[in-house]
Order: C-alpha cells, then sequence, then structure tokens
C-alpha cells in the first residue's frame, strides 16, 4: 500500500522564507512571530498589521525586548458616526509615531487603525515655540493654543488641555510626560516649569 504524505517544511526553512520575501503574511505561534518581525527588521523596517489592539500592544511589548525602536500606532477608540472625541493619550501616541516614523525599525499597528483618516494639516503647522525671557502677547498665545484645538478648561487634567488664571497659562502638550506652567509678567514670559496633575504643583 502506497500512501502519499503532504509535505511540510522545517521550522528553519519557513524562516528563511520569511526573511527572504519582501511582503509576509505570518500565520504562526505567537513566541515565533517576534523573532521573524526581529530578524526581518535587521534589513528593513517592518510594519506588522494585526487583528486587534490587544494583539498590536501584545506584539509590541514582546518586540521591545527584541528591538531598540518599536513604535505602536494605535487606533481611535470610537467609531466615525460616534460624536465623542478620542482620548488624548491616544492622539499623542498616534502624533509620536507619525513624527518619529523615520526612527522606528517596527511600526505594530491594526487595519482599523490604518483605516482612520489622518489630517494632514497637524503636520504642516509649523511648532509653537515658547521660552523664557522672551517677549510674548499674552492674549495671543491663548489665540493660538485655541487654533491649535486645545481645549480651554479650568484645570489642566489631559494632554490638549490648557487652563487660563491671572499672569498664568497652564497647557498639557500632547507629547509631554507633564503638563507646563508658563508664568508672565506682562508681555514677557517669566518662568516656565512642569508641574504635577495630582496636586498641581
Amino acid at each position: 500500500m502506497k500512501a502519499k504524505l503532504a509535505g511540510f517544511i522545517s521550522l528553519s526553512e519557513t524562516t528563511q522564507l520569511a526573511l527572504e520575501q519582501s511582503e509576509v503574511a505570518l500565520i504562526t505561534a505567537s513566541p515565533v512571530l517576534p523573532f521573524l518581525i526581529h530578524e526581518r527588521s535587521k534589513k528593513a523596517p517592518q510594519l506588522v498589521i494585526t487583528h486587534s489592539s490587544s494583539s498590536a500592544s501584545e506584539i509590541a511589548l514582546q518586540l521591545s525586548e527584541l528591538v531598540d525602536q518599536v513604535a505602536e500606532f494605535p487606533a481611535w477608540e470610537s467609531l466615525p458616526h460616534e460624536r465623542l472625541s478620542p482620548n488624548s493619550d491616544t492622539v499623542a501616541r498616534r502624533i509620536d509615531t507619525l513624527i518619529n516614523l523615520d526612527k522606528a525599525r517596527v511600526v505594530v499597528t491594526t487595519a482599523r487603525a490604518l483605516l482612520q483618516p489622518i489630517n494632514k494639516e497637524i503636520f504642516e503647522m509649523p511648532m509653537l515655540s515658547i521660552e523664557s525671557g522672551r517677549q510674548q502677547n499674552f492674549s495671543e498665545l491663548i489665540q493660538e493654543l485655541t487654533h491649535r484645538a486645545y481645549s480651554r478648561v479650568d484645570m489642566v487634567e489631559r494632554r490638549g488641555d490648557f487652563a487660563v488664571r491671572g499672569g498664568i497659562i497652564d497647557l498639557f502638550p500632547p507629547l509631554a510626560e507633564h503638563p507646563v506652567r508658563v508664568e508672565f509678567f506682562g508681555d514677557e514670559i517669566e518662568e516656565i516649569k512642569y508641574f504635577e496633575v495630582s496636586d498641581q504643583r
């Protein structure tokens, strides 16, 4: 009796095939996946597209132990028809990934995130720069923050917030770890310092 068995290839052969192709769809055991992506990233930057945000976060975490420059590009939590503003931390992570795209060896994202539109005007707008000791019209800075889609609030708590108290403007830049307090003396910036959201100090 003769029987034909389906051919199998070894793990090393599979790895070699995955490394040689310019584009490849990988369906493999999760422990192997980060290794394959890591090996491919040695030759060229890699874009990894997963089916879910949790999967993207897990792969990005695993890759961070193998690759120095790993970025995760998250999707908006809200759907297009929902009248909800996206989470400010998600906005910051998306902007940060796009700004530093040329530095990343691996970018991990989801199909949903790639399909969500990006306003190119964000990247055409010149960087807002402020420094202590410089002349800066107080009212014009408030107008500029509003123009840049900062939300005016009573107390700064999230990225994208700003608050005005007397001659002080508190603001939380999208890519900053902590909010910033800008103290004015007339139209001169007297001091700039970071403060904590928890106690506003």
